[in-house]
């Protein structure tokens, strides 16, 4: 998935409904063959939400303090996907927590590199740097961000009129 949205109570059900249907492979079906198949439909969707998991685990391990623990859930999706920005921003989020706003600011910059049109990262620096006291490079990177949510409106608005015509 390219949006990271955060987990959701629906992704919760989803797993619920999918562990569900895996008992009901064993005890109703009762067919060993039918059973592993489920199983493995049920690992490969899974696997389909393994970053969004791992980054959830993160933001988790952020709020509780265990930075190095947050660090390791980012790494991990990192390895298999060295472009996925919203590891990248975890991680910046996590650098921050830590005090280091120097790794902060470096890792806000490769997301940006990695997807300059995406707000997210824009808005973070903008953060970062304006606690740091450089307000007019925290100005700049806020109207880049406004910037950004503007063009995926009208970008968005102009798909709706399209469709209605």
């Amino acid at each position: 998935m390219e949006r990271y949205q955060g987990w959701k109570w629906y992704d919760t059900i989803l797993i619920a409904i999918l562990l569900i249907a895996f008992l009901i492979c064993i005890i109703i079906l009762k067919d060993i063959i039918m059973s592993i198949a489920c199983l493995l439909l049920i690992a490969i969707i899974i696997s389909f939400f393994s970053k969004e998991i791992n980054i959830t685990l993160a933001d988790r391990m952020i709020k509780k303090g265990k930075y190095e623990k947050a660090l390791k859930y980012c790494k991990k999706v990192l390895r298999k996907d060295p472009n996925y920005i919203y590891a990248i921003i975890k991680k910046a989020e996590i650098f921050e927590a830590m005090e280091k706003p120097k790794e902060a600011l470096q890792l806000y910059d490769s997301a940006i590199s990695k997807n300059p049109n995406n707000n997210i990262p824009w808005e973070m620096k903008g953060d970062l740097l304006k606690k740091l006291g450089k307000e007019k490079e925290a100005e700049e990177s806020f109207k880049k961000a406004e910037n950004l949510k503007n063009k995926k409106m009208e970008k968005k608005w102009y798909y709706k009129i399209m469709k209605k015509l």
